[in-house]
C-alpha cells in the first residue's frame, strides 16, 4: 500500500481534513452503491450466501424444544440481523419471499409464557446452556424483521419474549442472568444489546429496568462478567480469569476471556449508555461504564489484535498479539472479527475518535473479506495468518455454523458508516468505489456523492459532488494513520476507475431509508 493519501474532492462545499475526531452518526434517508471489487465481493455474498439460505430450515428447530446444551437458536437472529436489512437495499422479491416464510413458520412456535425457543423446560437458562444466547439472536432477528417492514406481530412477540426473560432470569426470577449459561454468564448478559433496541422503538419502561438489572449484573455480581472493575483496574481481556493467559491459547478454556461474548457484552453496555444520556440521565455511572468499555477495546488493540486486525485462539483472548508469529490453532474465527467491527464502529459513533475507524478498515481489508470465499459463498470459521482457508465445520447438527452465519454482518457495518453527516458537516469515513447520499441535517437536503479510487491499493481518492442543486456544507475526510503525508490531488481520476453500471442481475442493489438504529 501506498504511504500517501491523495484526495481530490469537487463539490461547492468547504472541505476540512479532520484527524482528530470524525463523528459517525448513522446514515439518514441515505443510499449507498458499492462498486470495484469491494462491490464485487458484496455482490457475490448477497446473491450466492444471502439469497441462498433457507430460513424455513433455519427456524425448524424452534419446533422441537428438546435441547439440552447446544445454540441452534442463534443461526436464524443471525441471518435476519443482515437479511432483513439488505432487504431494505435490494427490494428483491425472492429474499423478501424467504423472510416472510421464516417469520411464519417461527412466530407459531411461541408458547403462552412468552418462551421462543427449543431448549426442555428443565434446561432453560440453566447453567452451561445457550438458551439465553439464543433468545438474545431471537430478539434481533424479530426486531430487524420489523424495522424492515413495520410488521407489528413480529415486535409484539419480542416484547412477550423480553417479559418472559424477565421473569425467568429478572429481578424476579429464580435465576440471575449473570450466573445462567456458559462463561461467567457473558453469553446471557449479552442480551443486553436487543433489549435496549427494544425498548428504542417500543419506550417501554419495564424494557429499561430489566436493561439497568443487566447492567448492574454485569458489573457488581462477583460471579458474573464483571465488566466494568476489571476494566478499570487494567486488567488485560486475556487475564480476566483465573487461569494462565500462556495456557488459554494452548486451548483451556477461560471464564472471562471468550473474546466473542465479551464484546458482545461491551456492544450492549455501549447501547445502555447512549440511551440513558439521549433521556438525560448520563453522569458518573454512565462515564464509568464508557470508559471501561474503551479501555477494553484499546487494551484489545494493544495486546490482541494481530497485523490482519482480528485475534483470539480457540475464540478466547491469548496476548495473540505477541503470538502471532507462533503456530497458532484455531486463529481469528470470523465471530470475533465481526464482533470486533461492530465494537469498533460503536466507538466511532460514541467517542467521535477516527482511531476505530482505522482499526474498523484494517480488519474489514484483512481478516474479514479474507475469510469470505472468492465466489461469496461462504465464510471461513478461521483464518490462520499462514494463508490457508477451509469450510467451517458444521454446528449444532445442522448445515450451518456460527461463522457463516454471521459472516455478511460485516457488510452491513461498513455501508452504514462510509459515509456519514451531523449538523452542517458529512463525513467520510472509508474510502470505497460507491454512489452515496447522505442528508444534511441542518440543510434537510440530501447530498450525493460518486467516489473514484483503487483505495487501498493504491492511495489516490477522487470525490465528486452529484447534487441536482448547489449546495453549501463542510466535507470533512478521515486521514488514515498508516498514511505518512495527505495532499489534494489535482490529477484525473484514471479512466478505468470511472463508475461502472449497475449489475444487470441486480439492478436495486442500493440502501435506502437506511434506518436501522439497532446495530
Amino acid at each position: 500500500m501506498t504511504r500517501c493519501l491523495m484526495v481530490t474532492a469537487a463539490a461547492m462545499v468547504a472541505t476540512t481534513a479532520v484527524a482528530d475526531g470524525v463523528p459517525a452518526t448513522e446514515i439518514a434517508d441515505g443510499d449507498v452503491t458499492l462498486q470495484g471489487p469491494v462491490g464485487q465481493r458484496f455482490e457475490a455474498m448477497f446473491r450466492n450466501h444471502v439469497l441462498e439460505e433457507d430460513p424455513v430450515y433455519l427456524t425448524e428447530c424452534y419446533g422441537e424444544r428438546t435441547e439440552t446444551d447446544l445454540w441452534q437458536t442463534e443461526f436464524w437472529g443471525k441471518y435476519m440481523h443482515s437479511a432483513a436489512p439488505f432487504w431494505t437495499m435490494t427490494k428483491c422479491p425472492l429474499l423478501k419471499k424467504k423472510l416472510d416464510a421464516g417469520i411464519a413458520n417461527l412466530l407459531q412456535h411461541q408458547q403462552e409464557d412468552g418462551y421462543l425457543g427449543n431448549y426442555l423446560p428443565e434446561r432453560r437458562s440453566a447453567k452451561g446452556t445457550w438458551d439465553v444466547w439464543g433468545i438474545k439472536y431471537t430478539m434481533m432477528g424479530l426486531l430487524h424483521y420489523y424495522d424492515a417492514t413495520g410488521d407489528r406481530k413480529s415486535l409484539e412477540a419480542c416484547a412477550k419474549l423480553c417479559d418472559y426473560l424477565i421473569g425467568s432470569v429478572g429481578p424476579k426470577g429464580k435465576l440471575s442472568i449473570a450466573e445462567t449459561g456458559n462463561y461467567a454468564g457473558q453469553p446471557s448478559c449479552s442480551v443486553l444489546e436487543p433489549v435496549m433496541w427494544l425498548y428504542r422503538r417500543s419506550q417501554e419502561k419495564r424494557f429499561l429496568e430489566f436493561a439497568d438489572f443487566i447492567v448492574r449484573e454485569m458489573t457488581e455480581n462477583p460471579k458474573g462478567p464483571r465488566l466494568l472493575d476489571l476494566a478499570v483496574d487494567c486488567v488485560p481481556v486475556s487475564e480476566r480469569s483465573a487461569i494462565p493467559s500462556d495456557s488459554i491459547w494452548r486451548g483451556v478454556p477461560s471464564n472471562r476471556g471468550k473474546a466473542y461474548e465479551m464484546m458482545s457484552c461491551y456492544q450492549g453496555i455501549l447501547d445502555y449508555v447512549e440511551e440513558v444520556e439521549k433521556r438525560g440521565g448520563g453522569g458518573e455511572r454512565t462515564e464509568k461504564l464508557k470508559q471501561a468499555a474503551v479501555a477494553t477495546a484499546w487494551d484489545i488493540v494493544d495486546q490482541e489484535i494481530n497485523l490482519a486486525g482480528s485475534g483470539a485462539s480457540y475464540e478466547h483472548w491469548c496476548h495473540g498479539a505477541r503470538h502471532q508469529h507462533e503456530a497458532f490453532p484455531h486463529t481469528q474465527e470470523t465471530c470475533v472479527t465481526i464482533t470486533w467491527m461492530r465494537l469498533c464502529e460503536k466507538l466511532l459513533t460514541l467517542t467521535a475518535e477516527p482511531r476505530w475507524a482505522d482499526q474498523f478498515e484494517k480488519t474489514f481489508y484483512n481478516a474479514y473479506l479474507g475469510a469470505l470465499s472468492p465466489d461469496g459463498r461462504l465464510f471461513t470459521s478461521y483464518t490462520p495468518l499462514n494463508g490457508s482457508r477451509c469450510e467451517g465445520q458444521i454446528h449444532c447438527r445442522m448445515h450451518t455454523n456460527c461463522c457463516n452465519a454471521n459472516g455478511p454482518r460485516g457488510f452491513l457495518s461498513f455501508l452504514r458508516s462510509i459515509l456519514t453527516a451531523k449538523g452542517d458537516e458529512v463525513f467520510v469515513n472509508y474510502y470505497v468505489s460507491s454512489r452515496a447520499a447522505v442528508e444534511v441535517p441542518a440543510l434537510k437536503e440530501k447530498a450525493l456523492f460518486e467516489t473514484h479510487t483503487f483505495y487501498p491499493k493504491e492511495g489516490a481518492v477522487d470525490i465528486r459532488f452529484r447534487g441536482t442543486k448547489p449546495m453549501k456544507f463542510k466535507l470533512s475526510v478521515r486521514l488514515p494513520r498508516w498514511a505518512r503525508s495527505t495532499a489534494p490531488r489535482s490529477s484525473p481520476i484514471p479512466r478505468a476507475a470511472r463508475f461502472r453500471r449497475r449489475s444487470p442481475i441486480l439492478p436495486q442493489l442500493s440502501v435506502n431509508n437506511f434506518l436501522f438504529h439497532g446495530g
